[in-house]
């Protein structure tokens, strides 16, 4: 009875590391949270998607995660898949991560969130398969309509592209250009509550050329110089014109006393009878 109790105890101490040690690993496997108080999911948890395998709807969560705290918009994707005889599926991706809807506390300046919907007819079906995007926005200033317009050129995608075999590409390189659109904005267009703009742009609340701004004082002198220098030369011009006055070619004046000029026209004589 004596050596079994000190073998007992050895056991329970280890079961006990055990039981402690299990809840570190765990946590040193996990990801960092993305957002303040959301936790990322795993692969493991966030499974494949309509499009997206589970390793990528993870790293683009991620990525779209660390564009949220740099800019303080909030970006996702939202999928919905019709036709073809099948059950309809619907998949959200976010900032917060998969299957996840961010906090409105985490979305200061508003949101951008891609909307897809895919449908796809049998085989015997006269209508072909479509599928189509668009960009909602809670953004002030910033439309829907002009961030997908945005979207399409920054991105290169179009709505076929959701369609065959790189419909995968398609939905991660449109998604992973949505910060991108804030920052094809003008600073009109962005909030101006904030006061700071994306990648540490300057705000400066009124549209027009950078270019004009910086150098539009100089500008306006220059001109104005320009325009002194023309009204100086003509007034010159002028007054010289007056000073000289009309002159008979090749005859200057002539001195008083000299008797009347040979050239000049002669009167008309009176005869008396």
């Amino acid at each position: 009875m004596t050596r079994r109790r000190p073998l007992a105890l050895l056991a329970g101490a280890l079961l006990a590391l055990g039981a402690h040690a299990a809840p570190a690993g765990a946590h040193s496997t996990s990801p960092a949270p993305a957002t303040g108080t959301t936790t990322e999911i795993t692969a493991d948890q966030a499974g494949p998607g309509i499009l997206l395998d589970a390793g990528d709807r993870v790293e683009l969560a991620s990525s779209l995660a660390e564009a949220t705290e740099d800019s303080g918009v909030c970006f996702g994707y939202a999928v919905s898949l019709g036709g073809s005889g099948a059950a309809d599926r619907s998949e959200t991706l976010s900032s917060a991560g998969p299957d996840r809807t961010p906090n409105v506390a985490d979305c200061p300046r508003g949101s951008l969130v891609l909307q897809v919907g895919i449908t796809y007819t049998s085989s015997s079906s006269e209508s072909d398969d479509s599928a189509g995007f668009s960009v909602t926005s809670t953004v002030p200033g910033l439309s829907g309509s002009a961030a997908t317009q945005r979207l399409k050129d920054l991105s290169g995608v179009g709505d076929g592209d959701l369609l065959g075999n790189d419909d995968d590409l398609a939905l991660r390189n449109a998604t992973a250009a949505l910060p991108l659109v804030l920052d094809d904005a003008t600073p009109a267009e962005l909030p101006a509550s904030t006061g700071t703009a994306p990648n540490g742009d300057h705000l400066t609340g009124s549209p027009g050329s950078d270019w004009l701004r910086a150098h539009g004082v100089g500008i306006g002198v220059a001109v104005l110089l320009l325009v002194l220098a023309v009204v100086l030369v003509l007034g010159g011009l002028a007054a010289r014109r007056r000073t000289d006055g009309p002159r008979r070619p090749g005859r200057g004046r002539r001195s008083p006393g000299a008797g009347p000029d040979p050239d000049a026209p002669s009167s008309p004589s009176t005869t008396t009878t």
